[in-house]
């Protein structure tokens, strides 16, 4: 279980659920391919208004529409946060 609450490795439908605001998940967006960007992606739920290509409104930092989100998995050596790991906050 992560900090969310979501189990990882579970797709969450963005319609059922949105992850906390500011922290890193993995989102698919299944027409990003369609203007030359990867259907899956690292990306922020910001809570600011924003619209895909194809008309479609949502919240999220990239500009095709994610369909679902997936927790990042807790990195080896650190607590999961949701946001990568700097230098001085790097365990040693």
């Amino acid at each position: 279980m992560t900090s969310a609450g979501v189990e990882f490795g579970a797709w969450v439908p963005v319609a059922e659920r949105l992850p906390e605001e500011g922290h890193a998940v993995v989102l698919y967006r299944p027409l990003a391919h369609l203007t030359q960007d990867p259907d899956i992606c690292i990306g922020w739920n910001t809570g600011r208004k924003n619209e895909s290509p194809q008309g479609v409104k949502h919240t999220f930092d990239c500009w095709c529409h994610p369909t679902h989100w997936l927790p990042l998995p807790v990195t080896p050596n650190a607590k999961l946060t949701g946001v990568p790991p700097t230098d001085a906050t790097k365990e040693e």
